[in-house]
């Protein structure tokens, strides 16, 4: 993991089991041809291990769910597995289960099931299953020059506050109180796409997609790697995706709006390339559902991302910590910011 970094894990893992040319991994979630014009879709999520107790159903819901959401699936099913402390309390333990059959019934997923150990550190992996119609499923490999990419924003909300509320806290930032806890309360609610995405995806115009659980940087990254095309992002777009209330985080970090949309995840939002004859229709549909899709950027002939007309190198976008060998989980937030500053700022170019 120190030579390669996780994400290039991910792709050796990829290459060695579709080797015989079938396409089961290297999507949001796992697929399983069940004949007749379905696939179920698979997938597994570990929750991070700092998250906090209050935040651990909602997050591991979350996270699970959403893979199955963006490749235009139904989730059905879910299963458990958890590590549990010896001194963990039955009052402890009913409120997590609790907590995750009220956020799995807002998506009509039923926990079916799953495993408990006991252990020295709580362990939590959830296991998702869902249906799709072969001919609605959305993968990351169908973008071509001259497509379009957007992204959706749930409920029509603007993006920001759940990150703010992580960099606040991390980089003791110097905020007004109002502002803080307005940032805190963002982190007890997480909306996933589901409307918007059925929306999106049932207009027949998206070609390509996945969730943006590691943030815009990262699904341009995996997006243009995947497909083997190049993506121009227009920088007014991203700071349009973001709250104004923000523009005080934006200074304390003494960084433009628009790198707020640059979290390495945190927003629970869907990145799809669409056609561009289509993209209006798309955007129709995701309003007529409550939601907003917004264009921000151009699929292009060639490979690599540029932001803002500025050619970037891939490692350089900023992204969930996953994707770097460079720096440790535990230094994400400062190596963020300066990965913004260089960027955003002029060093790049």
């Amino acid at each position: 993991m120190t030579d390669l970094g996780e994400y290039r894990v991910h792709g050796l893992l990829e290459e060695l089991l579709n080797g015989d040319g079938a396409r089961t991994v290297g999507d949001d979630c796992a697929v399983y041809d069940m004949g007749g014009g379905k696939a179920l879709l698979l997938n597994i999520d570990k929750l991070a291990s700092n998250v906090e107790s209050y935040n651990r159903a909602r997050l591991c819901v979350a996270q699970t769910l959403s893979d199955i959401i963006c490749m235009g699936g139904d989730p059905e099913s879910f299963l458990v597995s958890l590590t549990l402390p010896r001194d963990t309390t039955v009052e402890a333990l009913k409120s997590l289960t609790t907590g995750l059959q009220n956020e799995l019934a807002r998506y009509d997923t039923r926990l079916i099931g799953g495993d408990t150990k006991e252990g020295p550190a709580f362990h939590m992996v959830g296991f998702a299953m869902g249906q799709v119609r072969s001919e609605c499923m959305v993968r990351r490999t169908g973008a071509a020059a001259g497509m379009l990419v957007g992204v959706t924003s749930t409920a029509g909300r603007q993006w920001g506050m759940r990150w703010a509320n992580a960099i606040i806290r991390e980089l003791r930032l110097s905020v007004p109180a109002s502002l803080t806890e307005l940032c805190a309360e963002a982190d007890h609610v997480i909306n996933l796409p589901r409307a918007e995405s059925r929306a999106a995806i049932g207009t027949g115009h998206v070609r390509a997609g996945l969730d943006l659980s590691d943030g815009i940087g990262g699904g341009l990254r995996i997006l243009s790697h995947a497909s083997n095309v190049r993506i121009a992002v227009d920088r007014p777009a991203l700071a349009g995706l973001i709250d104004s209330r923000l523009a005080p985080v934006a200074d304390a970090l003494e960084l433009p709006l628009e790198a707020l949309a640059l979290s390495p995840g945190y927003n629970w939002e869907n990145m799809y390339v669409v056609e561009e004859a289509g993209a209006a229709e798309v955007a129709r549909a995701v309003d007529s559902a409550g939601g907003l899709f917004s264009v921000i950027g151009r699929v292009e002939s060639g490979r690599g991302i540029e932001i803002g007309g500025v050619e970037i190198e891939r490692s350089r976008v900023p992204a969930d910590e996953k994707f770097a060998k460079e720096y440790s989980w535990e230094n994400r937030f400062l190596a963020w910011r300066q990965n913004c500053r260089d960027l955003l700022l002029g060093s790049d170019g």
